[in-house]
């Protein structure tokens, strides 16, 4: 408690209305950010060590080069990047130029949840993601959503999925960036109707409502309306380049056309390669003390809403669904039940949330599951193709 509180005090020094912020990387979380509190917060402008873009306008911000940050120090810095790896060496970076971590620069998720509550009086969430099927058209070998593990594939009950829905927006007021994820979603019987219902009811609550899709299925055109009705973006991970007939260039064309056509926004992210997250069953052997370095080194901040509970990493909460991890080989303080979240007062739950985006804000310095996955951060350089099929 004594780390944490210590915490929150740093953001306060950081985080206020008074400061002008520049904005680290042209990302898709930059967008996020800028249109969730762009409005109440001061941007200088945004940096990117990518010179061909700078000079040029990024969500209405100019952008500059990194060198900038030598010569004007007068503003706060926001990372806006997701990556472990890409994110740790930005705070590197920004040490050597002299800059101190809390104090002249910090992370975009602490700056939603911190400034939605301080400015706006509202529970505030940087990213959720919610898997709805364990269902794919691909076999995938080192699937990060380990796939070719699950015990049971299948669907997830609609009421199931609502129930959550229903227990997590009760309380949380907005959340930047929330992805319907898989398996594949296109796969799921009923994603009309879940588009809608969440359509209907927490739209207002929600920044980028977003599919992350492999690309191999087409929508429907019944879908192709709901989705620009409710302003769903498509996330496409490009796998091209595994040989598979499903993920070719024609296809993705196609796909393209349909999106272009129906006006629905998407980004497509190809990668050279994939980071080998490791086989899931088999524990690493690590110390207690190797254990919090993997963490520390990672810190993959997205967070799953299954079964009534907020899982504190995306990996733990895919070993979950596909059932090869249990909630009782977590440690008490890993996992959120929102049923007891939501007895809690408003103060309460700020605090738990924040506890989240906390460095070793867990009892044991880690989650339980780093044990079986080695993490996206830069201890971890195993490569694999990507896509390479089973």
């Amino acid at each position: 408690m004594r780390q944490e509180t210590r915490q929150i005090a740093d953001w306060m020094t950081i985080f206020n209305r008074e400061e002008t912020y520049v904005l680290w990387g042209c990302t898709e979380f930059a967008e996020s950010l800028i249109a969730s509190i762009g409005d109440i917060m001061k941007i200088a402008y945004i940096v990117d060590r990518n010179e061909q873009i700078c000079g040029k306008s990024f969500a209405g911000y100019e952008v500059k080069s990194v060198k900038q940050l030598l010569s004007d120090r007068r503003h706060k810095i926001i990372i806006t990047n997701h990556y472990p790896v890409t994110r740790n060496a930005i705070c590197e970076e920004l040490k050597r130029m002299g800059y101190q971590e809390n104090t002249d620069f910090s992370y975009y998720q602490y700056f939603i949840s911190y400034w939605g509550w301080e400015y706006q009086q509202k529970l505030a969430v940087p990213y959720m993601e919610m898997p709805i099927t364990t269902l794919c058209t691909l076999r995938c070998k080192k699937c990060a959503a380990y796939m070719p593990y699950a015990l049971n594939r299948k669907n997830r009950l609609l009421e199931s999925l609502k129930a959550d829905l229903e227990r997590y927006f009760c309380n949380i007021d907005w959340t930047a960036r929330f992805r319907l994820v898989g398996g594949e979603p296109l796969l799921y019987p009923r994603l009309k109707e879940l588009v809608e219902y969440i359509g209907e009811n927490y739209r207002q609550k929600i920044g980028e409502f977003t599919l992350v899709t492999n690309g191999t299925v087409i929508p429907t055109e019944e879908l192709q309306k709901t989705l620009v009705r409710y302003h769903v973006n498509f996330f496409i991970s490009d796998y091209s380049s595994c040989g598979h007939p499903l993920t070719s260039d024609t296809q993705y064309d196609k796909l393209r056309k349909v999106l272009d056509n129906s006006k629905i926004k998407y980004v497509f992210s190809r990668t050279l390669r994939w980071i080998d997250l490791g086989n899931p069953l088999q524990p690493s052997g690590l110390t207690k003390e190797q254990l919090i370095e993997r963490y520390e080194d990672c810190k993959l901040d997205r967070r799953s809403l299954i079964d009534g509970m907020i899982f504190p990493c995306g990996q733990l909460g895919n070993a979950y669904i596909a059932g090869i991890a249990s909630v009782k080989e977590c440690a008490k303080d890993e996992i959120i039940q929102l049923d007891v979240f939501n007895r809690l007062s408003r103060q309460e739950m700020l605090r738990e949330l924040l506890r989240f985006d906390v460095e070793n804000a867990f009892e044991n310095g880690y989650i339980a599951f780093c044990d079986r996955c080695k993490g996206e951060g830069a201890l971890n350089q195993e490569y694999v193709a990507v896509g390479e099929q089973l």
